[in-house]
Order: structure tokens, then sequence, then C-alpha cells
């Protein structure tokens, strides 16, 4: 399951793409590619970040950073 406090990518993936945002556009595509290549079933819920205080908290931080094989995967480059 994905839990985001962020409506658009929650609709971007939800709906597999938009028209807002070429790089999220770009990006929600390469995630649905990969989940489809590793047969994962993605479930994308809205969470507010009052009710997820720790996912919250890491995301604004810049100690906390995706390892750079994620990068990888999901950006297509190192």
């Amino acid at each position: 399951m994905v839990q985001s406090d962020n409506r658009l990518v929650v609709a971007y993936i939800t709906k597999q793409g938009g028209t807002k945002s070429l790089h999220l556009l770009l990006t929600t595509h390469r995630i649905l590619e990969l989940a489809s290549r590793y047969q994962i079933n993605l479930v994308v819920r809205y969470l507010p970040g009052r009710y997820n205080d720790t996912a919250d908290g890491l995301s604004r931080f810049g100690r906390y950073r995706l390892v750079p094989l994620c990068r990888i995967l999901v950006k297509g480059e190192p």
C-alpha cells in the first residue's frame, strides 16, 4: 500500500497520469512500469500528514533520502 499526504501524487498514480506536471507524469509511468514488471498491485490512499507523523516528519528532513538503488529504479538514473 502506498500512502501519501500529497493529493496530486495519489491522483497521478491512481489515474495513471495527469496533465499538471510532465516530471510527475514520467515518474508515475516509471513507478507503474516497475510495479507491472514485478507484479506488484499498488493500492494508493491519501493520508493527511497529521495522521502519519513519522512519514511526514521523515519527508521534511534532508538526512533521510532514497538509497541510490531506489533512485535508479524510479528515475532510471544514478
